[in-house]
This record gives structure tokens, C-alpha cells and sequence, in this order.
């Protein structure tokens, strides 16, 4: 039983105007949960952290977005400098993030993606192990 999982995706390279439109993004995260099988629960949230000196130095200026989804939630960054995007998907229901990884390569075309699976369950049964040390 999955108790929770977690698909971290670092994608770089991405195509600029695709990070940088909030409607792209929105359809994005809107297909993500459609493929998924999975519910949305309100409003997709976001901020847009502008650029100004240290946000462009520092590489943190772009949109940040959640979208609450019945079992958890979806969190991206996007970073304008390095045309990067940071994807966080969690859910205590499973799902495939072989559909996330082939939805981000579709609607942001990076030259480079990273990505790890979290099964939650083998987690909590290592920290279990952990703290019976």
C-alpha cells in the first residue's frame, strides 16, 4: 500500500515562453491531474517573483505555483535565468510519474531532466526502522 509518493522533477533548459506563461502553465498542471487520475480541490495558486538584482543572481525570479489536489498536491518553481522548472508531486493515492515526466518534456521541451521517485511507505517503514535504533 502506498502511503504516500512523491515524483521530484528538475528539469532544465526549458523553453522560455513556456515558463514564462502562467495560461501554458495552468494547462499544464490542469492535464497533469486529468492523466494522473487524479482531483483538483480549488483554484491553482501562484506568485510571480519578479526580477530584480538579487532574485536574478540568486536565479529565483519566476513563477511559483501549487495546485491543491484531493490526496495532496502539485508544487512547481520556475527559474527565468536558467529557464529551470523544480516539480514536487505528491499524493497518497499512487499514479505513474512516467505521465509526469512525458507531460513536462511536452509542454516545456527541457534539454535536461532529473527526477527521483519517493515511495512514502518504504520511507516511513525505514524511519520506523530508524527510530527503533
Amino acid at each position: 500500500m502506498v502511503w504516500g509518493k512523491h515524483a521530484v522533477v528538475d528539469a532544465s533548459g526549458c523553453n522560455y515562453s513556456a515558463i514564462r506563461n502562467i495560461k501554458w502553465i495552468e494547462e499544464f498542471v490542469d492535464e497533469l491531474i486529468e492523466k494522473s487520475k487524479m482531483q483538483k480541490w480549488g483554484k491553482m495558486f501562484y506568485m510571480d517573483l519578479e526580477d530584480t538584482d538579487e532574485t536574478t543572481l540568486n536565479d529565483t525570479a519566476g513563477f511559483s505555483v501549487c495546485q491543491f489536489i484531493t490526496t495532496s498536491n502539485i508544487t512547481i518553481h520556475f527559474a527565468n535565468v536558467s529557464k529551470s522548472m523544480y516539480l514536487d508531486f505528491f499524493s497518497c493515492k499512487d499514479f505513474d510519474e512516467q505521465i509526469v515526466i512525458d507531460l513536462v518534456n511536452k509542454y516545456f521541451s527541457p534539454n535536461k531532466i532529473q527526477n527521483l521517485s519517493i515511495d512514502s511507505s518504504n520511507l516511513k517503514h525505514n524511519l520506523d526502522n530508524l527510530r527503533a535504533v
